[in-house]
C-alpha cells in the first residue's frame, strides 16, 4: 500500500495542489488584468495576441445535439459573441512537502517526463525545485496549449503570475460582461477542502467569489475547473445560475492536458459534461504513457511494475452540474 501511494504521488508530480488559509476578499482592485509576460504570447500567426486579444476565429458551428448520446445537447446561447477569461496561476511553494521530496528521489524518471512534456533540457528540470518547474514552464505551457484549443472565442483573457488575483478576476468579468461577451470561465488554480480558491493575492472561499460576481450582477456561462475539490465548490456555482460546471473530487491529477484537451473536445461538438469526461481520460493517457516512457528509458524495472498495477482511472475522477450539463459550445 505505501507503494501504491508513493506512486499516485508520482503521478501527481507535474500538477500542484495545496490547502491554504482564508483572507478577506477584496471588492476593488485597481491592477491591470493584462499580463506583460511575453513568453506567454500567441506568435503563431505571426503577429504577438496580447492576453486581452480578438480571437483569429470569428465564427463557429454550433452543433443542436450530440450523436454520441442520448441526450440531446442544449444549446440556449447559440450566436452570442463569446469570450474565455482564464486564470492560471500554480506556483505557490512546495519546499518540504511530500510530492517535492518524492521529484527529488526520483529526479531522473520524473524529470525525464517533466522535460519531455515542456520540451526542454533534462539539466534544465533538474536544476530546479519541483515549485520552479511548474513556474517556469508548467504555466506557460498550459497557457499556450489552451490557447490553441481556443481559437473559437471571439476575446480570450489570461490572467497569470502577479495578475492572477481576486480583484483582476471579477474586474474582468465585469470588463467583458460590459461589452456584451456571453463568458466562459477557466479556473487553473489550488483548492482546499474547506472551499477556498488561492489566488495570487490570497486564498478566498469560493461562495465570497460567487457572491461578489452575483452582487455586482455579473453574468457566468460556465466554469471550467481544474482546482482540487472543485467538487465542493459546484454549489456555489451553481447557485448563480452557470449553466453547466465541473469539479474533480479530492485531488485532482488530471490538469496539464485536461484544458486544452476539454476545450478542443468542447468547441468541436462535444457537450460541456462529455468534454469533461473525456478530458480526464486524454490527459490520464498522456500522463500514463509518458510515465512509462520514463521508467523504461532509465531501466527502473521497479516503477514499471508499480505502474502496470496502478489503477488511474479511480484518481480525479470528475462531477457536472448546472442548469444545462450537456449545453454545446
Amino acid at each position: 500500500m505505501k507503494q501504491l501511494f508513493l506512486i499516485t504521488l508520482l503521478i501527481m508530480a507535474a500538477m500542484l495542489c495545496a490547502c491554504h488559509s482564508t483572507d478577506a476578499l477584496s471588492e476593488d482592485s485597481d491592477d491591470d488584468y493584462a499580463t506583460d509576460d511575453s513568453s506567454n504570447t500567441d506568435t503563431e500567426s505571426g503577429t504577438g495576441n496580447e492576453f486581452l486579444r480578438d480571437s483569429e476565429t470569428e465564427s463557429t458551428t454550433h452543433p443542436e445535439t450530440d450523436s454520441e448520446t442520448e441526450t440531446p445537447v442544449i444549446t440556449p446561447r447559440s450566436g452570442q459573441s463569446r469570450a474565455l477569461l482564464a486564470i492560471i496561476d500554480n506556483a505557490q511553494s512546495m519546499e518540504g512537502s511530500t510530492l517535492e521530496s518524492l521529484y527529488n528521489q526520483y529526479p531522473d524518471e520524473i524529470g525525464t517526463a517533466l522535460a519531455d512534456l515542456y520540451g526542454v533540457p533534462l539539466a534544465d528540470i533538474q536544476s530546479r525545485t519541483l515549485t520552479e518547474v511548474s513556474e517556469d514552464y508548467g504555466e506557460n505551457w498550459i497557457i499556450e496549449n489552451v490557447m490553441e484549443q481556443s481559437h473559437a472565442y471571439d476575446i480570450t483573457v489570461f490572467l497569470t503570475d502577479t495578475n492572477a488575483t481576486s480583484g483582476n478576476f471579477l474586474d474582468a468579468i465585469k470588463n467583458v460582461n460590459d461589452e456584451g461577451f456571453l463568458v466562459d470561465i477557466l479556473i487553473d488554480l489550488h483548492g482546499s477542502p474547506s472551499g477556498d480558491i488561492l489566488f495570487y493575492d490570497g486564498s478566498y472561499p469560493v461562495d465570497e467569489i460567487t457572491g461578489t460576481i452575483q452582487a455586482k450582477k455579473m453574468a457566468v456561462s460556465t466554469v471550467y475547473q481544474t482546482t482540487c475539490y472543485g467538487s465542493d465548490m459546484m454549489d456555489a456555482w451553481t447557485a448563480i445560475g452557470v449553466h453547466a460546471v465541473n469539479g474533480g473530487v479530492g485531488d485532482n491529477m488530471y490538469v496539464n492536458f485536461a484544458p486544452g484537451a476539454f476545450f478542443k473536445n468542447w468547441i468541436n461538438g462535444m457537450s460541456f459534461e462529455d468534454a469533461v469526461q473525456q478530458a480526464r481520460l486524454d490527459d490520464m493517457t498522456e500522463m500514463q504513457t509518458r510515465l512509462n516512457a520514463a521508467a523504461e528509458e532509465w531501466n527502473n524495472a521497479e516503477l514499471l511494475l508499480l505502474l502496470s498495477i496502478y489503477n488511474f482511472n479511480t484518481q480525479s475522477l470528475q462531477i457536472v452540474d448546472g442548469a444545462y450539463p450537456q449545453i454545446a459550445w
